[in-house]
């Protein structure tokens, strides 16, 4: 495969987990959302890819292990059958 295909795999992957914590940090999203989730779970797969096909073995353990927590969070959230929110706003009081 060549290697600019791969780079951009992995970059993009990066900008999902990026973007999914920002949005989680600014309460666009909450931390049990499918959005926050799935981003979470294609980004650390474009990352595994990349750092498979670049030999980097620990971040590929790394980011199976994220794809696997994320799976999870899909699972809890399908079997508490509640749709997950965006996170409150924070109180001042």
């Amino acid at each position: 495969m060549a290697s600019w295909i791969i780079e951009v795999v992995g970059w993009s992957g990066t900008a999902l987990v990026l973007l999914a914590f920002l949005l989680l940090q600014t309460r666009r999203l909450g931390p049990s959302s499918w959005a926050y989730l799935w981003m979470n779970f294609f980004g650390a797969l474009l990352i595994g890819l990349n750092s498979y096909f670049n030999g980097a073995l620990p971040s590929v353990a790394l980011n199976s292990a994220w794809m696997v927590i994320a799976v999870y969070g899909m699972v809890k959230s399908v079997r508490s059958g509640k749709t997950r929110q965006p996170a409150p706003p924070e109180s001042n009081s």
